[in-house]
């Protein structure tokens, strides 16, 4: 997914009502503008560009590396984890001296510098050639061999296998984006095999879209896998996401049946958004222990199927920060824009964000 951000997709949607609905759980309201920590968030002000490994310019690699950091009091990104990594260590080498440059401004809370936690940055290396299909040769072919046999296995629905095999080719991190997208849709392809879930689905289709298509059928190929991505925000109640999706497709050059054909659909997900009507979705957390959602109304509940380590709101210009406890509505000012929750807890937890 390309670094447009889906705030500036959102800004004509209205905030959520004040309206309340009689429940008997959560039983406790509590107000994030009088109990939380509000602050100003870090801003990288130089980020110098990155260079391109000499000898991953020779094989003309693609690759994806996502980082996650923290920013200290100083203004240094700290706690670096890769998220996403190629394999190979010059690209990691030249994204770690990288960090160690930036610029930043940190957090800053009533005038005093506080540390940041949990930020993303994704460093996307592309090579000049219009296809993918020569480059590294070796890997390439390992790669076809192995992918060959795990279609064989979805084919003669040895499912069990199937997952044992997929999950040693997830653990290689394949970094060409190619590749990335096949064993993605495979994946997905099983999933819908084995009636797995929702979270599941989404996650495979999420990760199929990584990278830029280079040709006109990998265009089409990703504008259906939005297509696909979109029915499954809508069924899981994410329906930023969705909307963010729609538009993607619509701005596709193949986009425009797709556009009739989902189009009653997003009327349905506008008519929720701005509905009094409480709104309920489950995400699952992944790899990097994070989980994010746009809320579209002032006020919400959280469960979690695990401990939560951190909770925040991360709205227009700036965060708050506030603790997590079990049966409690958390209130925001409408005037406070939108707002991204961010829930940090366990690999695989399930966490459900209910809007009133």
């Amino acid at each position: 997914m390309n670094k447009l951000s889906k705030f500036a997709l959102i800004t004509s949607l209205a905030m959520g009502t004040s309206f309340s609905f009689a429940q008997t759980q959560p039983t406790t309201n509590i107000d994030l503008a009088e109990t939380g920590a509000i602050y100003t968030p870090a801003k990288v002000t130089f980020r110098p560009e990155v260079g391109f490994p000499t000898k991953a310019r020779k094989g003309a690699l693609d690759a994806h590396i996502t980082v996650r950091y923290d920013v200290d009091t100083s203004g240094k990104a700290s706690n670096i984890h890769l998220v996403r990594t190629t394999g190979t260590k010059a690209y990691e080498a030249l994204v770690l001296g990288n960090m160690e440059d930036w610029e930043i401004t940190p957090a800053m809370q009533n005038g005093t510098p506080v540390a940041q936690e949990n930020q993303f940055y994704d460093f996307i290396y592309y090579t000049t050639r219009t296809s993918g299909r020569e480059l590294a040769p070796t890997m390439r072919a390992n790669f076809q061999k192995a992918y060959r046999h795990l279609r064989g296995l979805l084919k003669d629905e040895k499912y069990e296998e199937f997952a044992e095999f997929a999950d040693l080719l997830f653990q290689a991190n394949i970094s060409n984006f190619i590749e990335t997208r096949q064993l993605w849709l495979l994946h997905n392809a099983y999933l819908n095999r084995t009636d797995g879930s929702i979270h599941d689905k989404i996650h495979s289709l999420e990760k199929a879209l990584t990278g830029r298509p280079r040709t006109d059928k990998g265009t089409k190929l990703q504008t259906r896998i939005r297509a696909n991505l979109f029915k499954l925000y809508v069924e899981n109640a994410q329906y930023f996401d969705a909307r963010f999706q729609f538009y993607q497709i619509q701005e596709s050059e193949y986009g425009a049946e797709l556009v009739q054909e989902l189009g009653p659909m997003l009327d349905e997900v506008e008519s929720k958004l701005v509905s009094i009507e409480p709104l309920t979705a489950t995400v699952k957390i992944r790899e990097n222990e994070i989980a994010r959602y746009i809320l579209s109304r002032s006020s919400f509940s959280l469960s979690t199927s695990a401990p939560v380590k951190s909770s925040e709101l991360r709205c227009d210009g700036f965060n708050v920060k506030f603790d997590y406890a079990e049966n409690t509505t958390y209130t925001t000012p409408q005037d406070w824009g939108y707002c991204e929750l961010v829930v940090e807890s366990e690999d695989k937890a399930e966490v459900t964000i209910s809007e009133v």
